[in-house]
């Protein structure tokens, strides 16, 4: 599998993310919950720009990790969750 082929998965799953927290956050009542569903999905839309870039670079043909910037493989970072979440699943 290709670099483009898992930020395109991931920009797909991200974009489901955020539809999900929008709709749901119409269909509550509590104003806590509703407050946590509109920030998880900004955070999503984060993640959306953030492949979005990622993409663009590669189509740009600069490296993927060049436009991550260096911390990209901190520990916990979302991206190497991301591709370590892609990779096992093949």
């Amino acid at each position: 599998m290709d670099i483009r082929k898992i930020y395109e998965y991931a920009l797909q799953r991200e974009y489901e993310g955020k539809r999900f927290f929008e709709e749901n956050a119409g269909r509550l009542n509590h104003a806590a919950a509703v407050g946590a569903f509109k920030a998880l999905a900004a955070e999503e839309q984060k993640h959306i720009e953030f492949i979005q870039n990622q993409i663009h670079a590669l189509d740009q043909g600069k490296s993927s990790s060049a436009a991550m910037g260096p911390n990209w493989k901190k520990k916990g970072s979302f991206l190497s969750a991301l591709i370590l979440k892609c990779w096992t699943r093949q």
